[in-house]
């Protein structure tokens, strides 16, 4: 038997850590390298998606989906009408410069108020299970959970991991749609687009 034709490869990653893998392996194919399509989800607060993510090697494509983390502000005063400026813990042991300007970014632009765990839970509306990923220290959820328990708070998530895991409501975008978006800029990775810079979509869902 004879192969007469051969479909070109690509690769379709998901998360930053496992995108820092593929974009560090050469991946030789047939016409350089074979191109790659980086999914993940971000944060964005106040317009700017967080964090940042280098540029990968080409052909490629990035897919990111950036919910606004205003959105949490907005569930929080529904789960809770009578406190128009909820106070929420995140599970930050310490931060650097750069995470305690994003903590109080993100405070602002979602009118709540964004305490670190060490500061105490005394007063606290809610427990809130967010990592960046911008220098922040973050304690196991496990225990998150547990200490949420203890105080009958609800705890927020932004992990869908978290989902039916203790997570009182998990706020994450809608993953059927960006593999939808994925599937889509590999074919347009395929006929040639990405090549000279990378190919970025940017789903605000």
């Amino acid at each position: 038997a004879q192969v007469a034709s051969e479909r070109p490869a690509f690769v379709v990653v998901f998360g930053r850590r496992s995108g820092a893998r593929v974009a560090a392996a050469s991946l030789p194919g047939l016409a350089g390298r074979i191109p790659c399509v980086y999914v993940d989800a971000a944060t964005s607060v106040g317009g700017r998606a967080l964090p940042a993510i280098p540029e990968p090697p080409l052909p490629a494509a990035v897919v990111r989906a950036v919910p606004s983390f205003e959105g949490f502000g907005r569930v929080l005063r529904s789960l809770l009408p009578g406190r128009p400026q909820p106070t929420v813990v995140l599970p930050w042991t310490a931060e650097t410069p750069e995470a305690s300007t994003w903590r109080k970014a993100a405070a602002a632009a979602a009118g709540i108020d964004l305490r670190l765990s060490g500061e105490g839970t005394a007063g606290a509306d809610a427990f809130l299970d967010w990592s960046p990923g911008v220098g922040e220290t973050v304690r196991p959820f496990e225990g998150v959970l547990r200490e949420a328990r203890a105080l009958r708070i609800p705890l927020l998530s932004a992990d869908r991991n978290r989902f039916g895991r203790g997570a009182a409501v998990v706020y994450v975008p809608d993953f059927a749609l960006l593999g939808r978006i994925a599937a889509d800029a590999c074919r347009r990775l395929l006929v040639g687009e990405g090549a000279d810079r990378a190919l970025r979509i940017q789903v605000e869902s």
